[in-house]
Protein backbone atom coordinates (compact mmCIF):
# COMPACT_ATOMS: atom_id res chain seq x y z
CA UNK A 1 0.00 0.00 0.00
CA UNK A 2 1.28 3.44 -0.86
CA UNK A 3 1.87 5.91 1.98
CA UNK A 4 -0.95 8.25 0.89
CA UNK A 5 -3.30 5.26 0.70
CA UNK A 6 -2.26 4.24 4.21
CA UNK A 7 -2.92 7.79 5.47
CA UNK A 8 -6.34 7.81 3.83
CA UNK A 9 -7.15 4.43 5.37
CA UNK A 10 -6.12 5.55 8.85
CA UNK A 11 -8.04 8.83 8.52
CA UNK A 12 -11.14 7.00 7.32
CA UNK A 13 -10.86 4.42 10.09
CA UNK A 14 -10.42 7.18 12.67
CA UNK A 15 -13.50 9.07 11.44
CA UNK A 16 -15.57 5.87 11.49
CA UNK A 17 -14.33 5.05 14.99
CA UNK A 18 -15.29 8.57 16.11
CA UNK A 19 -18.77 8.22 14.61
CA UNK A 20 -19.16 4.84 16.33
CA UNK A 21 -18.02 6.27 19.67
CA UNK A 22 -20.47 9.17 19.35
CA UNK A 23 -23.25 6.71 18.47
CA UNK A 24 -22.54 4.58 21.56
CA UNK A 25 -22.73 7.68 23.80
CA UNK A 26 -26.04 8.68 22.19
CA UNK A 27 -27.42 5.17 22.75
CA UNK A 28 -26.55 5.38 26.45
CA UNK A 29 -28.19 8.82 26.68
CA UNK A 30 -31.30 7.53 24.92
CA UNK A 31 -31.56 4.56 27.29
CA UNK A 32 -31.19 6.85 30.29
CA UNK A 33 -33.99 9.10 29.00
CA UNK A 34 -36.23 6.05 28.47
CA UNK A 35 -35.41 4.82 31.98
CA UNK A 36 -36.26 8.25 33.40
CA UNK A 37 -39.63 8.24 31.62
CA UNK A 38 -40.38 4.73 32.86
CA UNK A 39 -39.43 5.73 36.41
CA UNK A 40 -41.88 8.62 36.27
CA UNK A 41 -44.64 6.23 35.14
CA UNK A 42 -43.80 3.65 37.80
CA UNK A 43 -43.71 6.19 40.62
CA UNK A 44 -46.93 7.79 39.41
CA UNK A 45 -48.64 4.41 39.32
CA UNK A 46 -47.24 3.37 42.70
CA UNK A 47 -48.23 6.65 44.32
CA UNK A 48 -51.68 6.52 42.77
CA UNK A 49 -52.21 2.93 43.92
CA UNK A 50 -51.07 3.86 47.43
CA UNK A 51 -53.38 6.89 47.53
CA UNK A 52 -56.28 4.76 46.33
CA UNK A 53 -55.47 2.12 48.95
CA UNK A 54 -55.60 4.74 51.72
CA UNK A 55 -58.83 6.15 50.32
CA UNK A 56 -60.64 2.82 50.02
CA UNK A 57 -59.31 1.68 53.39
CA UNK A 58 -60.97 4.67 55.03
CA UNK A 59 -64.18 4.04 53.07
CA UNK A 60 -64.37 0.43 54.28
CA UNK A 61 -63.96 -1.23 50.87
CA UNK A 62 -63.66 -5.01 50.71
CA UNK A 63 -60.37 -6.39 52.03
CA UNK A 64 -59.54 -8.14 48.74
CA UNK A 65 -59.66 -4.77 46.94
CA UNK A 66 -57.48 -3.18 49.59
CA UNK A 67 -55.00 -6.08 49.35
CA UNK A 68 -54.82 -5.84 45.58
CA UNK A 69 -54.14 -2.10 45.67
CA UNK A 70 -51.53 -2.45 48.41
CA UNK A 71 -49.78 -5.28 46.56
CA UNK A 72 -49.77 -3.25 43.33
CA UNK A 73 -48.33 -0.21 45.05
CA UNK A 74 -45.56 -2.14 46.82
CA UNK A 75 -44.74 -4.01 43.61
CA UNK A 76 -44.48 -0.82 41.54
CA UNK A 77 -42.25 0.83 44.14
CA UNK A 78 -40.06 -2.29 44.18
CA UNK A 79 -39.56 -2.41 40.43
CA UNK A 80 -38.89 1.35 40.43
CA UNK A 81 -36.03 0.60 42.84
CA UNK A 82 -34.72 -2.10 40.49
CA UNK A 83 -34.87 0.38 37.62
CA UNK A 84 -32.86 2.96 39.55
CA UNK A 85 -30.28 0.43 40.71
CA UNK A 86 -29.75 -1.27 37.36
CA UNK A 87 -30.36 1.44 34.76
CA UNK A 88 -30.04 4.87 36.26
CA UNK A 89 -27.03 4.78 38.55
CA UNK A 90 -24.00 6.58 37.19
CA UNK A 91 -21.59 4.29 35.38
CA UNK A 92 -18.23 4.69 33.75
CA UNK A 93 -18.69 6.04 30.25
CA UNK A 94 -15.60 6.23 28.10
CA UNK A 95 -15.15 9.56 26.32
CA UNK A 96 -15.71 9.53 22.54
CA UNK A 97 -12.22 10.93 21.98
CA UNK A 98 -8.85 9.67 23.06
CA UNK A 99 -7.33 10.74 26.34
CA UNK A 100 -4.08 12.68 26.10
CA UNK A 101 -2.33 9.93 28.05
CA UNK A 102 -3.08 7.59 25.14
CA UNK A 103 -1.77 10.06 22.58
CA UNK A 104 1.56 11.02 24.03
CA UNK A 105 3.46 9.23 26.75
CA UNK A 106 6.83 7.56 27.24
CA UNK A 107 5.64 4.53 25.27
CA UNK A 108 4.27 6.44 22.28
CA UNK A 109 7.14 8.93 22.08
CA UNK A 110 9.39 6.25 20.61
CA UNK A 111 6.88 4.94 18.02
CA UNK A 112 6.67 5.80 14.37
CA UNK A 113 3.46 7.38 13.09
CA UNK A 114 1.87 4.19 11.76
CA UNK A 115 2.35 2.28 14.99
CA UNK A 116 1.14 5.28 16.99
CA UNK A 117 -1.98 5.58 14.84
CA UNK A 118 -2.65 1.86 15.38
CA UNK A 119 -2.33 2.29 19.16
CA UNK A 120 -4.71 5.25 19.07
CA UNK A 121 -7.30 3.28 17.11
CA UNK A 122 -7.01 0.32 19.47
CA UNK A 123 -7.55 2.64 22.42
CA UNK A 124 -10.66 4.07 20.76
CA UNK A 125 -11.92 0.55 20.08
CA UNK A 126 -11.63 -0.30 23.77
CA UNK A 127 -13.70 2.79 24.62
CA UNK A 128 -16.35 1.84 22.05
CA UNK A 129 -16.59 -1.69 23.42
CA UNK A 130 -16.80 -0.43 26.99
CA UNK A 131 -19.67 1.93 26.11
CA UNK A 132 -21.42 -0.80 24.10
CA UNK A 133 -21.26 -3.11 27.13
CA UNK A 134 -22.69 -0.35 29.34
CA UNK A 135 -25.55 0.27 26.88
CA UNK A 136 -26.29 -3.44 26.61
CA UNK A 137 -26.59 -3.81 30.38
CA UNK A 138 -28.81 -0.73 30.72
CA UNK A 139 -30.98 -1.85 27.80
CA UNK A 140 -31.36 -5.37 29.17
CA UNK A 141 -32.53 -4.14 32.57
CA UNK A 142 -34.80 -1.52 31.02
CA UNK A 143 -36.50 -4.31 29.07
CA UNK A 144 -36.79 -6.51 32.17
CA UNK A 145 -38.36 -3.73 34.24
CA UNK A 146 -40.76 -2.85 31.40
CA UNK A 147 -41.90 -6.47 31.24
CA UNK A 148 -42.23 -6.55 35.03
CA UNK A 149 -44.42 -3.44 34.89
CA UNK A 150 -46.83 -5.15 32.52
CA UNK A 151 -47.36 -7.85 35.16
CA UNK A 152 -48.89 -5.36 37.61
CA UNK A 153 -52.48 -6.58 37.03
CA UNK A 154 -51.34 -10.11 37.89
CA UNK A 155 -49.80 -8.79 41.10
CA UNK A 156 -53.10 -7.05 41.88
CA UNK A 157 -54.94 -10.34 41.39
CA UNK A 158 -52.49 -12.27 43.57
CA UNK A 159 -52.68 -9.61 46.31
CA UNK A 160 -56.44 -9.56 46.16
CA UNK A 161 -56.67 -13.36 46.29
CA UNK A 162 -54.21 -13.53 49.19
CA UNK A 163 -56.18 -11.00 51.23
CA UNK A 164 -59.43 -12.77 50.42
CA UNK A 165 -58.03 -16.11 51.61
CA UNK A 166 -56.38 -14.71 54.73
CA UNK A 167 -59.23 -12.51 55.99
Amino acid sequence: MWPWEMKWLFDYTDSEAQANADFQIECINSLERAANNLLILLLTGAGGALALFVSIRNDGAPLWLQGGMLASSVYLFAIACVLVLKCMQASDIAPPTNDPKNLYNSKTAMMNCLVLKKEILESKQRCIESNRDCANIKGKWLNIVSIMATATPVVFGIGAAAFRLIW
